[in-house]
């Protein structure tokens, strides 16, 4: 029995193991210990007789394994009965019983000792804002796991501090995250030693429909869905202590919490201008790269993200990052991923590097299915593409004006429609197998249909705003329109009958679009605002879900200047360490640049692209590739159809 306890308290990875005999079998059990604490590190002071509550997050519902509380030295600790298992997901709350719940977002059961404080409360209500339903969390297996684990680029759960993510480059001061996070635990702080203070609190961070919130737990929630509220009195709040540091020292645009990443896994293929990017089923992230950084010369690289931002390592049998081969050079807009999985690269071609571009096609772990120069069937600098329903990839060949379509993927047999003097760019299908096609170098997008002899017919032609870009879809086949040369988007209806069109809320220069789960929409910028910060915009879409009261369609709800990630007070810098326009250059202070492309993941994480640098000027000549991507944590409800 002795040699039995050693082999389980080993392969449990150092969660504590024990063994009770019942009259014919035996249960394995796990420890798990932990302490409630205000604060971090040696100035933190210990919560006692606080309500502790262990869950085992479910697809559809949640269940209370256990409820203990904390000593008066705030610890606590639990007896996870076998048939939970360490492979489940996990969360504690913490309360009070007054205004105080924490909360701490464990995932699997990695670590035997945890903290749970203000810290960890602010990172659960981010990291899972899309599945809270009051204390209880629950959704898809996949996007809790995917939104666990961006908890822990929040936060390091077994002491409480910030973690290594958030604390280092190309987040640290580089952006305003870890200065965020620590501003709002302070707040959260204040009303803990205060409680005076709470009512301040509360009545500054109201969900959508104006409710007040009851506790700490609830406020951050409604901060993580309705963050442009409070700003002043949540700062102020976060001054009354000292208990995190370093604080914000000017006031954000809203309580959104933003993250930088931009490791390749190889510096032979830094990022260098993303551009476009899709979400494949294991929740990875294949993004085109349009230059060698510091250049405008084509690259031959394509880079792939791990769900919560490392580079993807070829582990448990998926892609290793970078991706060669295959014909890549110079990607742009043009990236999807078909129904079997594969992956579908237009290769537009910068600089002088290469005469008309191609289309490269991979499997799922990265290995090339097209030949050295890719597919050059029928296409010439190719933008946008997108599987259909039964697998035909259609092509938006920008640079000889055609729209092209491979039949189930096969280049050989393709088939064009002339688009005459128009350049299509982006390509949206609809739930019956049409394509709609917007022009770049005109006012229109069109709609296509493959008919019964592979033949492309066009269906319809709508006139939109001027340089039409990035098209979506909302849930009422109504599509959505970025429009580069106008502060404006668009929406055509499933009809076609109307056209209308909306700005306001930091609409400036945008490139690309795209709809919630919630059927709200989000405008995605090239051009800074008038603070010279980049940002996205969301407006109140067609089901009007989860909108201000009285917010009717196009209602902006993002403040003038969109949602934006400010610099922490450091100047940008590349994955090696160099200045973003390279050494000896003059500081830059914009982590979010121009992007060209934006899309949300299971867990509700909004994703863009920093694809071009933020001085325009320079970048006209040289060196125009964009550092990196960013991640707005838990900001859009998902489709969980990506």
């Amino acid at each position: 029995m002795i040699f039995l306890r050693i082999v389980l308290g080993i392969i449990i990875f150092n969660i504590l193991a024990s063994c009770t005999n019942g009259s014919n079998t035996s249960a394995r059990m796990y420890q798990v210990h932990g302490t409630v604490q205000s604060g971090v590190g040696n100035t933190a002071y210990a919560l006692s007789e606080y309500t502790i509550n262990i869950y085992e997050i479910n697809e559809s519902s949640t269940s209370l394994i256990q409820q203990t509380k904390s000593g008066v030295d705030g610890k606590f600790s639990f007896t996870i009965p076998q048939e939970y298992g360490i492979t489940q997901l996990y969360y504690i709350t913490a309360s009070n019983n007054k205004y105080t719940k924490f909360a701490l977002v464990i995932g699997k059961l990695t670590e035997s000792s945890l903290t749970i404080n203000e810290l960890t409360t602010v990172a659960a209500a981010y990291s899972m804002a899309q599945f809270w339903h009051g204390d209880l969390i629950y959704g898809p297996t996949q996007a809790i796991q995917i939104a666990a684990d961006m908890n822990q680029n929040l936060v390091a759960i077994t002491n409480g501090a910030s973690s290594q993510v958030i604390s280092s480059p190309p987040n640290e001061d580089q952006t305003n995250a870890w200065r965020l996070t620590n501003t709002l635990a302070n707040a959260i702080t204040a009303c803990v030693i205060n409680n005076s203070t709470c009512s301040t609190l509360l009545n500054s961070a109201r969900s959508i429909d104006n409710t007040t919130p009851t506790n700490t737990l609830q406020a951050l929630q409604n901060l993580a869905h309705n963050p442009v509220q409070g700003i002043n009195e949540i700062l102020n709040l976060s001054h009354l202590s000292n208990a995190y540091s370093p604080l914000l020292e000017m006031a954000p645009d809203a309580w959104t919490i933003a993250l930088k990443f931009n490791q390749t896994g190889s510096e032979d293929c830094p990022f260098g201008g993303p551009g476009n990017f899709s979400f494949d089923k294991n929740g990875y992230l294949w993004i085109t790269n349009n230059v060698v950084q510091g250049t405008p010369n084509s690259t031959n690289c394509m880079i792939v993200l791990q769900p919560n931002g490392l580079p993807a390592d070829g582990r448990n049998n998926t892609v290793t990052s970078p991706v060669y081969g295959g014909g890549i050079l110079g990607a742009g807009f043009g990236i999807s991923i078909d129904q079997t999985d594969n992956i579908w690269l237009g290769n537009f071609g910068w600089g002088n590097l290469i005469p008309n571009g191609s289309v490269s096609m991979f499997n799922q772990y990265g290995v090339p299915l097209s030949g050295e120069s890719g597919y050059t069937d029928l296409v010439y600098r190719v933008q946008g593409l997108e599987p259909d329903s039964k697998n035909n990839i259609w092509i938006a060949s920008n640079g000889n004006q055609r729209l092209v379509v491979y039949p189930k993927g096969n280049a050989e047999n393709g088939a064009f429609i002339s688009t005459g003097n128009l350049n299509p760019f982006d390509i949206v299908i609809t739930n019956n197998d049409n394509a709609w096609v917007s022009f770049n170098n005109e006012s229109s997008i069109g709609k296509y249909q493959l008919d019964s002899n592979g033949n492309i017919q066009q269906l319809t032609s709508v006139s939109v705003g001027q340089s039409p870009l990035g098209l979506d879809l909302d849930s009422h086949q109504n599509v959505w329109v970025s429009t580069y040369k106008e502060s404006s988007i668009y929406m055509v209806n499933a009809d076609n009958e109307s056209v209308v069109h909306f700005s306001g809320g930091g609409i400036v220069a945008t490139w690309d679009v795209l709809v919630d789960g919630d059927d709200n929409v989000y405008a995605i910028n090239f051009f800074p605002n008038d603070n010279n910060q980049y940002g996205i915009a969301k407006l109140c879409g067609i089901s009007r879900k989860n909108c201000p009261p009285n917010a009717t369609l196009g209602t902006p709800i993002t403040p003038t200047s969109g949602y934006t990630l400010p610099t922490g007070g450091k100047q940008v810098l590349l994955s090696n360490g160099e200045p973003l326009y390279g050494p000896n250059s003059v500081p830059d202070f914009h982590p979010l640049m121009r992007m060209t492309a934006g899309h949300i993941d299971k867990a509700g994480n909004l994703w863009v692209t920093n694809n071009w640098k933020p001085d325009f000027a320079i970048d006209l000549t040289s060196n125009p590739g964009g550092d990196g991507m960013v991640v707005f944590i838990g900001l859009a409800k998902p489709k969980f159809d990506n």
